[in-house]
């Protein structure tokens, strides 16, 4: 079973704590929640787009990978993959036959044209980092600080 495919990760936190406390100490049973928690949570860096895909633009895809932060190592791992698309259960006709555990790797973003209900997948869009911003060029600025300097401001009102 794949479980992060229902986005039902509280569900499993709140399971694994009920069942851990009847068998361990409390501080292990948090740890074990946490690590749950984490493991089956939407992964750093991708934004989530729920019933939403790519039309082709696929670079490999994988199946019986167990979690979505699964899929975004793999995807982290190659330069060309800008999002992925995971299965989840939206009840659609899912034409492509798509099963648990699929983790398809893309390397376009445009989700225009594909119907993510019908498929069954959501998809995952590594975030853009923000450019680097330009350092000023400091002659520039020394000139502009030395014509200020010279300046008599006594004659200004």
């Amino acid at each position: 079973m794949y479980p992060y495919q229902k986005d039902n990760t509280m569900i499993i936190v709140f399971i694994l704590l009920m069942i851990c406390s009847c068998c361990s100490g409390i501080i292990y049973c948090a740890g074990i929640a946490l690590y749950a928690y984490y493991y089956y949570s939407d992964p750093d860096g991708y934004t989530k787009y729920e019933r939403a895909c790519v039309s082709g633009n696929n670079l490999f895809t994988y199946q019986n990978v167990d979690t979505v932060r699964q899929c975004a190592k793999v995807c982290d791992k190659m330069d060309q993959c800008l999002a992925f698309e995971v299965y989840a259960d939206h009840g659609g006709d899912n034409p492509n036959n798509h099963r648990p555990g699929l983790c398809q790797l893309n390397f376009d973003t445009d989700r225009s044209g594909c119907d993510g209900r019908n498929q069954n997948l959501n998809l995952y869009v590594k975030d853009s980092s923000p450019p680097s911003p330009e350092l000023p060029d400091t002659t520039e600025t020394t000139a502009a600080t030395a014509s200020v300097d010279s300046l008599d401001l006594s004659t200004m009102r």
